[in-house]
């Protein structure tokens, strides 16, 4: 009997869960492949965990690399020149070996993630490891190939808006190196399709697979879950905020178009820093965050992955 292709799914973070690398992951397991989720340690969180016959296991970093790992930034330097000598170094290091901060986790990969058929990588991040990997895949009789998921625009997103144009055309031009060298490119939507198609004419546009639950019967009478969690009254609309919580993140534009709603409620939900009432203040407003931060459980179909993510309501005060 031959042994089943291997699949590799690459997450530069704790995957503690996650949720589309699970739904990537079990696809590929009843498509006859043998799983594993290569992810980041975190703290508190086993090295290994299973999802039924699929493996996640956490790399830890290591190396040189690893000192920008969670580590609290050395002491700076007594000198004023001293100082900026240093900056400048540590920015022309970053600028060098950019992602910087995730390549004593790809050192660890190399080191001790066994050779797969097929590498998922999940994001910027990972996509240059995944191309790594290849060759000694290739060599102990791996076919080594590479799906590079674009999960998001991250080198037009507020994470990089502040860094200078040129080097952020360079980082432009490396992610331009590795979609070169990938054997397919796929996305979360079509929005992000045709965007990675006017980034890389040269490419097939690539393969949509939409970030969703899967599909499930839903009852016949539809629960409520975010009305029962937060106790927002029927007559009450509700507008719903789904993703990373953090700043500059549109969450104070988004409670102030909903208070300019006959009758409506924000309701935020998932993950990240907490908003709180300090950081939410809406000049002029009759309404405050009257239901503090607090954790909570995603709704989910039953039998579906649940998540402990936070929660933060928004509403008039009336």
């Amino acid at each position: 009997m031959a042994a089943r292709p291997r699949a590799v799914l690459l997450v530069a973070n704790p995957a503690a869960p996650y949720s589309r690398g699970l739904r990537v992951a079990r696809s590929l397991e009843r498509a006859g492949y043998d799983v594993e989720i290569a992810a980041i340690t975190g703290l508190g969180l086993p090295d290994v965990e299973r999802d039924g016959p699929i493996v996640v296991r956490r790399y830890r970093p290591s190396g040189p690399f690893s000192h920008w790992v969670g580590q609290p930034p050395p002491a700076a330097p007594r000198s004023k020149i001293l100082r900026y000598a240093a900056r400048r170094a540590e920015q022309l290091l970053k600028a060098a070996y950019w992602p910087l901060h995730v390549r004593a986790w790809w050192r660890t990969l190399r080191a001790e993630l066994p050779p797969a058929d097929l590498y998922h990588a999940f994001g910027i991040l990972t996509v240059g490891a995944a191309l790594d990997l290849v060759p000694a895949a290739r060599g102990k009789g791996r076919r080594g190939v590479v799906i590079y998921d674009v999960i998001d625009a991250i080198l037009d997103s507020n994470n990089y808006q502040q860094l200078p144009v040129s080097l952020v055309e360079r980082y432009r031009r490396r992610e331009a190196d590795w979609v070169r060298r990938v054997d397919g490119v796929v996305t979360v939507n079509e929005a992000l399709a045709d965007h990675c198609s006017t980034l890389w004419p040269w490419r097939d546009r690539p393969t949509v697979l939409l970030n969703c639950q899967p599909v499930w019967d839903p009852p016949p009478v539809r629960p409520d879950h975010i009305r029962a969690a937060t106790g927002i009254p029927p007559e009450r609309s509700v507008v719903l905020f789904l993703g990373r919580l953090g700043p500059q993140r549109g969450l104070e534009e988004a409670a102030a178009a909903t208070l300019r709603l006959p009758d409506a409620a924000l309701v935020m939900l998932g993950f990240g820093r907490r908003p709180c009432a300090s950081a939410m203040m809406i000049p002029g407003s009759r309404a405050a965050i009257s239901r503090c931060p607090r954790s909570t459980r995603t709704m989910s179909p039953p039998g579906h992955h649940r998540r402990t993510c936070r929660s933060s309501l928004c509403q008039p005060t009336r």
